[in-house]
């Protein structure tokens, strides 16, 4: 009988650190929790029943009043836990959080709750970005911290061991597991069980995980009175077992008690129901005489639909004539809409006609890629080359104003007015080549007589092969030049000055850099587009220092593949979000 109430501790579900946030897992962990909580009590009365007064010194009994009051007291802080973490998630008061819905609790999941209430805040470790590291600033004096739960069920399992029989400690120590130890993460090596349960967890994740937590508390509650009745059953003269047989039985006999209560209720309540139908009878004869009544007055109304229905279909009429009106518009509008997609698609074979080849520029710098997206169609950004000679080429990124047809204009702008200064100028200095471009370009917009602030920013190098060296010189307008050497990204910065954009100033002059490169040393020029594209999981830009992460991992890749891995990193990264800016990369090694 003994082995009858204490059933089914075999199948008991060992909490995860990985737990689902849906209803089901809440729900799984409540059932247990309720299944080990009805057993226990039942113990705890069959055991004050069994024992008189005289017998009260009995060890076992007196272990298991021990037993009770410890799990408990560990029952009450993580309902109090679970209560607080619910309360502070949405000013939620203490009185209701307790009792709220788990769904309401999934709809209101948040990633960041848990973790600073629990855990504390984030703190700086080094100086990279990469060594932030969520540490606890919590200790086990804050009774709503993870540091508290910990040291709180340690002490639990301590103390029930010692309530065992000394014979039997060491099969119970190894059945008891609450998972408390540090763990081994994928990134970031050994995590602790408080940052690794209780970090980045959702609510309802978290609430899961503090009912399992009780759930495992009761089970390892069911483990030892299970101990303790077998060790007073063998050390008492009379048969435990049997008496609590008697109890069962006589639990089994209120229970039957109670359903046969339960089945006297049903049948009080079918007598009021056959009350009811026979109220219900006489309202029908009633209902029939009101019937009649009604049928007169609904003749009545009748006339007045059928008026209604005549003006109905008056209405009809006119509005299925204002419906094809909407239709031919609409029609019209469409075809409109196609005459311009038609017209911007001819304003990219334009565009692509103006672009240097890339087949020529691959030709004359055998190791390099060009990434080049536009947003929409055309683009605002464009990429420039010339070859003064077979050893000396001159290349820019540019990213003009807008994107679309209005940034369009404006590349087929600042196109024309490089190839003025460089090919009919003969200009081969990048910043006398900036210089040069800044007031073409006002010129051209005429930014001195109007309100016009249109422009670009430029990143221009020339690349001149001396002997057995190649110098680079760089000018930039908001633009910087990157520079991978040895896997250690450095970067040249630009003149905080784009180009046009504000009325021509004769004292202004463009920044020249001068460097010489090393084999293997490779470049890169960019317009803004792919650092500020959002994405990832939290819809968030990619920013700067990601993008240059992702370009010094790729120093081992030929020029070819880093084009690929950077279109395929956008493309991911990008996801379902729509692209925010035209973008352009290009990488040289030398």
């Amino acid at each position: 009988m003994f082995a009858y109430v204490l059933s089914g501790i075999q199948n008991r579900v060992i909490t995860s650190n990985i737990l689902n946030s849906d209803t089901s897992g809440f729900e799984n962990a409540q059932k247990n929790l309720n299944a080990y909580t009805n057993k226990n009590k039942f113990v705890y009365e069959a055991f004050s029943k069994i024992f008189s007064s005289k017998e009260q010194e009995n060890n076992e009994y007196q272990n298991s009043l021990k037993l009770y009051s410890l799990s408990n007291n560990l029952s009450n802080n993580l309902k109090r836990i679970r209560t607080f973490l619910i309360h502070t998630t949405d000013n939620i008061p203490f009185e209701v959080a307790d009792t709220i819905s788990f769904k309401n609790i999934v709809a209101k999941d948040n990633y960041d709750v848990p973790g600073w209430i629990l855990i504390g805040d984030t703190k700086l470790e080094g100086k990279n970005e990469s060594d932030y590291k969520r540490v606890s600033s919590l200790s086990i004096k804050d009774t709503n911290s993870a540091v508290f739960i910990k040291y709180k069920l340690n002490q639990f399992i301590d103390s029930i061991i010692n309530l065992t029989p000394e014979e039997t400690r060491l099969q119970i120590k190894q059945s008891i597991t609450l998972n408390l130890n540090d763990v081994e993460t994928e990134y970031d090596g050994i995590s602790s069980w408080e940052m690794y349960n209780f970090d980045h967890v959702s609510l309802s994740k978290c609430v899961t995980f503090l009912t399992q937590l009780e759930a495992d508390v009761r089970y390892c509650e069911q483990l030892v009175l299970n101990e303790l009745f077998n060790k007073a059953n063998s050390n008492n003269k009379n048969n435990i077992a049997a008496q609590l047989a008697d109890l069962s039985m006589k639990y089994e006999t209120e229970k039957k008690e109670k359903e046969i209560s339960l089945l006297q209720k049903d049948k009080e309540l079918n007598n009021t129901r056959l009350e009811a139908k026979d109220a219900e009878i006489n309202q029908t004869k009633k209902t029939i005489s009101i019937f009649i009544i009604v049928l007169i007055i609904v003749s009545i109304l009748i006339l007045f639909v059928i008026r209604a229905n005549y003006l109905r279909k008056k209405a009809n009429t006119l509005l299925q004539k204002q419906k094809n009106e909407i239709e031919l518009k609409n029609h019209l509008i469409e075809h409109q809409k196609q005459e311009i997609v038609d017209s911007v698609n001819y304003a990219q074979r334009i565009q692509k006609a103006i672009l240097p080849e890339q087949d020529s520029i691959y030709a004359a710098l055998k190791q390099s890629f060009i990434l080049y997206q536009p947003k929409d169609i055309v683009s605002g950004d464009f990429y420039f080359f010339h070859s003064v000679n077979s050893n000396h080429h001159i290349l820019a990124a540019c990213d003009c104003t807008g994107h679309g047809v209005p940034g369009a204009f404006m590349s087929l702008i600042g196109s024309n007015v490089l190839k003025q200064v460089v090919v009919e100028k003969n200009k081969i200095e990048p910043a006398q080549i900036l210089n040069e471009v800044n007031k073409g370009v006002c010129d051209t917009l005429k930014q001195n007589q109007n309100q016009n602030r249109d422009g670009m920013d430029v990143a221009l190098i020339s690349l001149e092969k001396k002997d057995k060296n190649t110098i680079l010189k760089y000018a930039g307008a908001n633009r910087p030049l990157w520079l991978v050497r040895n896997n250690e990204l450095s970067e040249i910065k630009p003149d905080k000055n784009p180009i046009g954009g504000f009325q021509p100033d004769e004292d202004r002059k463009f920044t020249q850099h001068e460097l010489e490169l090393n084999t293997n040393d490779t470049i890169y020029l960019f317009s803004d587009g792919f650092a500020d594209q959002f994405g990832g999981e939290q819809g968030k830009k990619m920013m700067t220092k990601r993008f240059k992460d992702i370009v010094v991992n790729l120093q081992e890749k030929s020029m070819q593949a880093q084009h690929n891995e950077l279109n395929s990193h956008y493309s991911i990264w990008k996801g379902q979000h729509e692209q925010v800016d035209d973008v352009l990369v290009i990488g040289v090694r030398i």
